[in-house]
């Protein structure tokens, strides 16, 4: 999968910007947002019902992700490049589902990585599967605590569809609000949507009927604006 940009890249050195150090209060305190960000359970539903609607997640988001499955989660990923004016970045994406029965239905816990290699002759060296020990590395990077909140937002939204608890679909377009809360869109959305297929599944037809209306009126209303500008200028 390929991704291209024209950009200007400017480097700016600015002194004393640094965010604030966390106490370990504020530290727990925002693990434990980040984990409740990333788990949910799913009532009524089987561990294989919720790794079936997995796998139908990434195939829609994406037909470059690769699954492995275990009996109790699974693994998707897909590797990726991006090529600049004046250099290349070349990455995979790593997706860490695991699953459990407990007493109402079904906890799943996921985590994505990504890892960037930039201006690389070879640039998928190592595994291919998810870095060894990575699912059980406990402490996460302040980093991936406060911005990966969107990414999972839209990815249990769109699970929850898929196992028919709402009839909403969440598409790479809808997702950008949800994103924008915590950082840059399309950062924080890479993922599940930079050069990806951003498919829709069959049950959210009326869904994509109306986002599409919705995508094609607003265009609309864009073009009569730069009309109107260009009438007074």
């Amino acid at each position: 999968m390929k991704k291209f940009f024209c950009v200007v890249i400017c480097i700016v050195i600015i002194g004393g910007c640094a965010p604030k150090r966390l106490t370990r209060e504020e530290s727990l305190a925002l693990r434990e947002q980040y984990d409740s960000q990333r788990t949910r359970i799913y009532e009524n539903a089987s561990e294989e019902e919720v790794l079936n609607a997995v796998d139908e997640l990434f195939r829609l988001a994406d037909e470059d992700y690769e699954l492995s499955h275990g009996k109790h989660g699974c693994m998707a990923h897909r590797k990726w490049s991006a090529y600049l004016v004046v250099a290349a970045v070349f990455g995979q994406d790593y997706w860490y589902i695991q699953t459990q029965e407990v007493d109402n239905g079904v906890k799943i816990v996921i985590r994505e990585v990504t890892i960037e290699d930039a201006v690389s002759g070879n640039p998928y060296t190592g595994v291919q599967n998810m870095p060894d020990g990575m699912e059980n590395i406990d402490v996460f990077s302040r980093n991936e605590m406060e911005r990966q909140g969107g990414l999972y937002q839209v990815f249990f939204a769109r699970l929850d569809h898929l196992l028919g608890k709402t009839e909403e679909w969440v598409s790479c377009y809808g997702a950008e609000e949800i994103a924008s809360e915590f950082g840059e869109p399309s950062i924080i959305l890479g993922p599940l949507c930079s050069s990806a297929h951003d498919k829709w599944p069959e049950s959210a037809k009326d869904c994509k009927e109306k986002e599409l209306k919705k995508r094609t009126l607003i265009q609309k209303e864009r073009e009569q604006e730069m009309g109107k500008a260009a009438y007074y200028q």
